[in-house]
């Protein structure tokens, strides 16, 4: 592989980008650039506004609420009114955002309980019964760990025993960081040495970018959302089962509420959740090729969409656990996700193929390389 001597530096280095600076004369400058412009990348401004955007969805979740709540007691005519004159019913809207307040609190203490019992990406990689691989697997995520600049020993590598051919990553650092891959991704979807290389790649990617801590933050912030629905439905149930009349309509009235409140929340937050890991799953993709030089990955993800096809009896990665979904490399449970091309799109945890596949020849064409003058099969090992 040529060298280059000159280094790629950025301003406000991150720790990751320090350690970038080592392997920036193993790289070619094109590629390096890349990892390093993706490790200055602001994580806190990013979070900060994810967090925000749970915030803003929680206080208009209850104004729509209050609202409804309105409309249902003194008709759409006057519900305006009455929702300018007591927003907060009362007082009882302000249950909404301590619901869900609570059910990201509890969400959130037992990501911290997975940390302390071994790591995040261990405890995500046994929940998939997950074992340890071949040394030739190991060999190959190593070089690519070392590659992107993460600390020796980083990623550690599994195998999850399951058709479907797939791989993910987990951890909410990484040193606590894990890659895991399929029995059905290595023996069905017929990788050569490059694409297997290409999709290792892509789940470091997602490590040394920090997509696991950021990608595990929203889905704490949706479990928040969807714990508010759980409220709702326990409510009701509990209104169904009252002998008093007119408390049992009150209740019921405000169980409806928290149920409409906690189906909205939850559905907007599953959209922020998509629309967050479609971005970084072009970013991951980026990285891959930043750290292998070669358009493999793009083979790959045509090789696993087909794969997965043949392979899609019972369920999917990414329903048995969704919480996962945006760090696997394909997503095959929304091959029936909508009826309208629109609405399937925004459901997506991850693009479409051939949008990855276009964004590829763009990287590829960044560094300096196009699809017609890909290097010669080689393995990165």
């Amino acid at each position: 592989m040529s060298t280059h001597g000159n280094q790629v530096r950025g301003h406000g280095k991150s720790e990751r980008a320090t350690a970038l600076e080592g392997v920036s004369n193993v790289l070619p400058a094109p590629r390096a650039e890349i990892l390093q412009k993706q490790a200055n990348r602001p994580h806190v401004q990013e979070l900060f506004l994810c967090w925000g955007a749970w915030a803003l969805l929680t206080v208009l979740g209850a104004g729509a609420t209050s609202l409804a709540f309105n409309a249902y007691h003194f008709g759409i005519a006057g519900a305006w009114s009455h929702f300018l004159a007591d927003p907060t019913c009362g007082g009882l809207m302000f249950a909404i955002p301590v619901a869900v307040l609570c059910g990201t609190l509890r969400q959130g203490f037992q990501v911290w309980r997975w940390s302390l019992a071994g790591g995040l990406g261990v405890a995500a990689a046994k929940a998939f019964g997950a074992r340890d691989p071949a040394m030739d697997l190991k060999e190959r995520v190593a070089a690519l760990g070392a590659r992107a600049g993460l600390p020796s020993g980083c990623p550690r590598v599994f195998v999850v025993p399951t058709p479907e051919p797939n791989a993910f990553a987990a951890g909410h650092t990484p040193d606590d960081s894990v890659v895991a891959v399929t029995t059905g991704l290595l023996n069905t979807t017929n990788l050569s040495s490059d694409e297997l290389d290409a999709v290792l790649a892509h789940e470091i990617g997602h490590i040394s970018n920090g997509d696991c801590a950021s990608g595990k933050q929203i889905a704490v912030m949706v479990a928040g959302f969807s714990s508010l629905l759980s409220i709702g439905v326990y409510l009701m149930d509990s209104t169904s089962r009252s002998s008093k009349n007119d408390k049992k309509d009150n209740s019921a009235t405000f169980a409806v509420a928290i149920i409409f409140a906690g189906a909205l929340l939850y559905s907007l937050g599953y959209l922020l959740q998509s629309w967050h890991s479609r971005r970084r799953e072009f970013v991951a993709d980026e990285a891959a090729v930043a750290l292998t030089g070669t358009g493999a990955l793009a083979g790959a993800l045509a090789k696993i969409e087909q794969a997965s096809w043949a392979t899609q009896s019972g369920r999917a990665l990414a329903e048995e656990k969704p919480e996962f979904s945006h760090l696997y490399i394909s997503s095959h449970s929304d091959r029936n996700s909508g009826f309208f091309g629109l609405v399937s799109n925004l459901l997506r945890s991850h693009p479409q193929t051939y949008e990855r596949e276009e964004a590829i020849r763009q990287t590829l064409q960044k560094v300096g390389l196009t699809v017609d003058q890909l290097p010669e099969t080689r393995s990165t090992v």
